[in-house]
């Protein structure tokens, strides 16, 4: 070990979806082995994201969810689809409320410390990563989970685009929604010349928060997410009296990058960092947990982690041919996803989009699609 230098087992770089929940997983009996240390740059805990997922029940963090839905809702203006997803709900956490859990979990474990510093220099050497703090700290750790890269080259990859969003968590007078149903996809607002959908998540008759997503590279300036949003309202909610409680906005990126080839046996990238959020649809919460899960599979077997294994190579080439097919402009976006819920059941979609499905369901669903297109699209992926 380096002179001067604390040394762990493990160190989790960064705390946000990615390292909380790895971190939380190693935050218990079974592993107080391992002495675990969290560095995370700042511990504002306030909500700064929405975790949506759509999983079977009893799954780890259900008792963190804000609200679960039965049944959800896609339409474009002209066509709706209203479906209940049995047995899968749809789960919606508050980035808030999964923090403070999670940091109760940590502050009640023996083996795992929490670090409230900026991580200022990382080095590998031949047994060990060695981590400095901006505050003067040294740790060294023959495993390193770093959750917080920025790659400088990602849109550099033959597919890329970003999702980015703003949305306001609205209280009515009145009662307005249906808990138990989720707008899941609204595409009936102006696309321009990207793909552009509403929807409304639900969490009391009277409260929801309802976001726009764009998928282009073009990001909006908080002013015009606000205009579409208050316009959307107006026209869909018989201009009820509301207040906006809170606001949220972000930048998922979409893309074919491959970001394993940043990982070595003592630097695992995870999370968005490492690859977790989908190419195809910009959902990552359930991704990352089975990026931790089969990290911890790994980590209780005594076994090398070789993060290439976690996603399967034709779901990879399933969601490059969709992301491809979106960019290329040939179709509309939205005339995809509604064709997709059109011709398939809702449930079916999304278990192929969480990659829960054999081969033969596989080709049936891709069946339903615009064959020359998605030929074309399944082609050039295929080639790189």
């Amino acid at each position: 070990m380096a002179d001067g230098y604390i040394n762990y087992d493990i160190i989790i770089g960064g705390g946000g979806a990615a390292g909380l929940s790895l971190a939380y997983r190693l935050a218990n009996q079974e592993f107080s082995h391992l002495n675990v240390l969290l560095i995370e740059a700042e511990n504002d805990k306030k909500n700064d994201r929405t975790w949506c997922s759509w999983l079977p029940p009893d799954r780890i963090f259900d008792e963190m969810a804000l609200t679960c839905f039965e049944s959800l809702e896609v339409k474009d203006g002209y066509e709706t689809f209203i479906s209940n997803i049995g047995p899968y709900r749809y789960r919606m956490i508050r980035s808030s409320d999964f923090y403070h859990a999670v940091h109760n979990r940590m502050s009640e474990s023996k083996n795992v410390v929490v670090l409230t510093e900026k991580i200022t220099s990382e080095s590998e050497g031949k047994e060990e990563v060695l981590i400095q703090t901006e505050h003067g700290g040294k740790f060294t750790t023959p495993l390193y989970f770093k959750s917080f890269a920025n790659h400088p080259d990602l849109k550099s990859a033959r597919l890329y685009v970003d999702q980015h969003f703003g949305g306001w968590f609205v209280k009515f007078k009145t009662s307005v929604f249906d808990p138990r149903k989720a707008l899941f996809m609204d595409f009936s607002i102006e696309q321009g010349k990207d793909v552009r959908f509403m929807y409304a998540l639900p969490y009391s008759p009277t409260e929801a928060l309802i976001e726009l997503a764009v998928f282009s590279n073009d990001i909006w300036n908080t002013a015009d997410y606000d205009q579409v949003l208050q316009q959307y309202i107006h026209q869909n909610y018989s201009n009820l009296d509301y207040e906006i409680v809170d606001t949220e906005y972000g930048v998922i990126p979409m893309t074919d990058y491959n970001f394993t080839v940043h990982n070595t046996s003592k630097i695992i990238h995870i999370g968005a960092a490492g690859g977790a959020i989908k190419p195809s649809t910009g959902f990552a919460f359930s991704r990352i947990q089975r990026q931790c899960d089969y990290i911890i599979t790994q980590l209780r077997d005594g076994k090398d982690i070789q993060m290439s294994e976690v996603f399967s190579k034709r779901h990879k080439l399933y969601d490059k041919t969709m992301l491809d097919v979106i960019l290329s402009g040939r179709i509309m976006g939205k005339f995809v996803f509604m064709d997709l819920f059109r011709k398939n059941k809702m449930l079916d979609i999304l278990r192929f989009l969480d990659e829960d499905t054999s081969i033969l369901e596989e080709l049936k669903i891709m069946s339903t699609c615009d064959v020359g297109a998605f030929g074309k699209g399944f082609w050039r992926s295929l080639r790189t």
